[in-house]
């Protein structure tokens, strides 16, 4: 798996079509740590978004963070382009303005916006579709920056909107102000992602590589790897998640390993061997034909019970339907949690462990961020067994990071702001 993609790597810095890995030049690079400042973030990602003011103290620490978090009527999500970033800017300006301290000398702003984008530049992203609930008119096709800059005009916001930021990247970011030895940023959570800090002689796709300083950190979206490729084994169960997906065929890697398919894993395995005759005999399974019935949170504490008798377990199974269950069920049902969850932290690893022997940092930090990682019992320790095992050479450092989307937008936007070099007008092929 490692050196295939270590290839899908290099197709993907190369612009080659057939990579499942996009690679998608960020256009900035890693934080120094010395930025200092007062930095504005706007996060969205959903039906709720913040506003926050960052101060960057340098030297690697953050001061004090103020926020505040809107939520959008759905009328807006499903309005036209001007209608949706005017209220937006409304929000911005009810924070900038009445908020936060009068004379606060922040005039520049990170706009984290998780939406698939095609991002050409620093400030500058092409939305691609809209997803989670969102149908405003007149975006598709559409430049965001310039939409929310537009928006600021109208509502007369002083505000620059010197960065487009990605999640992953802005987790990498966070961690990189205050630890220059992160070299990699990872998404465990609902869904999945990657990326990591590249040469830029090597991102080839780029027109002119050496208008953007040594280094730039690249978007790798792992979610796709293998797609359409005989690179992942599949069992059954996989095959039959993705039949019923709303996407076949893609985005099958993030379905082995992200938290909103492992719950399903299971369901479809214990509806399996029930058919079969091997697991919960006689009781109502009712519920458990729901899809996406389970979460992640479900298999997390079936592993995290370590009573005698499971009773955690039983409680569990009797919120789902299954009043009565043996013992022997409820340690299968363990076992197939166990399962589940060994093989996402495995992968998870192994494609960890394959950046950083593609770039030749064994010995780096590694920025993860969410619920998958956090909250799961024992997801981090097998990943760290899992590196060792392959590499033991290894010596990469797995640390929680939270908030890349907050904090990350605003350092992104700190350091974009002191690049000299004009990144944002030097496209990608």
């Amino acid at each position: 798996m490692i050196s295939n993609f270590h290839q899908e790597m290099d197709l993907g810095l190369d612009g080659s079509a057939g990579s499942t890995l996009k690679m998608i030049p960020s256009f900035v690079g890693k934080s120094s740590g010395n930025e200092k400042g007062q930095f504005i973030a706007l996060d969205l990602g959903g039906t709720n978004f913040r506003v926050l003011l960052v101060k960057l103290d340098g030297l690697g620490r953050i001061g004090e963070v103020k926020s505040e978090k809107y939520e959008i009527p759905k009328q807006k999500m499903e309005s036209t382009a001007d209608e949706l970033f005017d209220f937006l800017a409304e929000k911005v300006a009810d924070f900038y303005y009445n908020k936060i301290p009068q004379g606060t000398e922040a005039s520049e702003l990170g706009f984290t916006f998780s939406f698939p984008v095609e991002q050409t530049s620093i400030n500058k992203g092409l939305l691609i579709r809209w997803t989670k609930g969102f149908k405003a008119k007149g975006t598709v096709g559409e430049d965001v920056v310039r939409l929310l800059t537009d928006a600021f005009d109208r509502k007369n916001v002083s505000l620059h909107v010197t960065a487009l930021v990605n999640d992953t990247v802005g987790t990498l970011m966070t961690r990189s102000y205050s630890d220059n030895q992160c070299e990699i940023g990872v998404i465990l959570g609902t869904g999945s992602n990657a990326c990591y800090v590249e040469q830029t002689s090597n991102i080839t796709k780029l027109e002119s590589s050496t208008n953007f300083g040594d280094n730039m950190i690249i978007n790798i979206e792992w979610g796709a790897f293998g797609d359409g490729k005989n690179i992942l084994k599949f069992s059954p169960i996989d095959i039959e998640l993705d039949r019923q997906s709303i996407h076949p065929g893609q985005q099958q890697f993030e379905k082995m390993i992200s938290g909103m398919y492992l719950g399903e894993i299971v369901r479809l395995i214990v509806l399996y061997l029930a058919k079969h005759q091997a697991i919960f005999l006689n009781v109502s399974l009712t519920q458990w034909k729901k899809s996406y019935f389970l979460d992640s949170a479900f298999v997390s504490k079936t592993e995290e019970d370590k009573s005698s008798d499971l009773s955690a377990i039983s409680k569990l199974l009797s919120d789902t339907g299954i009043e009565q269950s043996t013992l022997q069920e409820r340690q299968l049902l363990q076992d197939i949690c166990e399962t589940v969850s060994t093989r996402a932290s495995t992968l998870s690893a192994m494609a960890i462990l394959a950046v950083a022997s593609k770039i030749g940092k064994l010995n780096c930090s590694v920025a993860i961020d969410g619920s998958l990682f956090s909250k799961h019992p024992d997801f981090k320790t097998r990943m760290e067994k899992t590196i060792a095992m392959i590499n033991e050479n290894a010596n990469l450092k797995l640390v929680e990071t939270t908030d890349g989307s907050g904090l990350g937008a605003a350092i992104i936007a700190a350091v974009s702001s002191t690049k000299k070099a004009a990144w944002s007008h030097l496209p990608v092929d």
